[in-house]
């Protein structure tokens, strides 16, 4: 939309800002498509670019420079959902379902599945964050929490989502996560998934 005057309109397909620009130029890429859009921790606005479904191309990740949208890095075919943490336009990390997609610099690679969750068959990333694209926390349904550093996975907590007390989760927690917000301090917290036994419960996790 277009907001002018206490009313919006819907931009026109023939505005050169309706399209995502590379270089300069507009291309072929709507801006309507861009999704999971939030402000990265370096202060810009970026997202994520991709048609649905996800057939019909590649995904890019994109900034906004205050008046346009940018194209900043082709993704190919990783395209990541909400459990993304930008750092900043050109560099971020991203848990998709099987494996971890790393932007640094403009520049992506990918990273395997600890090991314990690729035997298990994988994982439901639920919550991330990273203080570098070389360092970062990931929380599972289930309240598990792996940590990525020195290129290598700890896992710190491996128990159903449970209130942490006396250094440990308690709880049944049978629904599992359906939500995670990990804060700049390393406090995580986590909706429990309401069942027919519960009701939907707040926890949090605050590190040792």
């Amino acid at each position: 939309f277009r907001f002018s005057n206490g009313s919006g309109s819907w931009m026109d397909v023939t505005d050169p800002k309706a399209y995502i620009h590379d270089h300069g130029s507009p291309t072929e890429m709507r801006r309507g498509s861009i999704h999971h859009v939030a402000k990265a921790d370096s202060g810009e606005t970026v997202g994520v670019f991709y048609r649905t479904p996800t057939a019909l191309g590649p995904a890019s990740l994109v900034r906004f420079n205050g008046e346009l949208w940018e194209n900043v890095c082709s993704l190919g075919e990783k395209y990541p959902g909400p459990v993304t943490h930008y750092l900043s336009s050109d560099s971020m990390v991203a848990a998709l379902n099987k494996q971890f997609l790393v932007v640094k610099g403009g520049v992506p690679r990918t990273l395997g599945l600890p090991d314990d969750v690729e035997a298990a068959g994988g994982a439901k990333w639920k919550g991330i964050r990273a203080a570098s694209t070389e360092e970062f926390i990931a929380v599972e349904t289930t309240g598990a929490v792996y940590h990525y550093a020195d290129r290598r996975f700890d896992r710190q907590v491996g128990r159903d989502p449970v209130l942490l007390k006396d250094g440990a989760w308690q709880g049944d927690g049978e629904g599992g996560l359906r939500s995670v917000l990990i804060t700049p301090d390393g406090t995580i917290y986590g909706i429990q998934t309401p069942t027919r036994w519960s009701k939907s419960v707040l926890y949090q996790l605050v590190p040792q």
